[in-house]
């Protein structure tokens, strides 16, 4: 499985500083969710494909 990082219950201004403290520790690049009405009810085998394609997606948009 992917590493990813799934969180819930904290701020927008809180989740950045997180992941800014995880980008400059150089830990490998996760993927990042928090967790939505929708996600919630979502298997976490369902989660992670949706965060690796839409980490895909982003990945396309910066080469264009």
């Amino acid at each position: 499985l992917p590493r990813a990082i799934i969180m819930s219950g904290i701020t927008q201004k809180e989740l950045h500083l997180l992941m800014s403290g995880c980008r400059k520790s150089g830990m490998k690049q996760p993927l990042w969710a928090t967790l939505t009405p929708t996600s919630e009810t979502w298997s976490i085998q369902n989660l992670l494909k949706e965060l690796a394609a839409e980490h895909r997606a982003m990945q396309e948009r910066k080469q264009q």
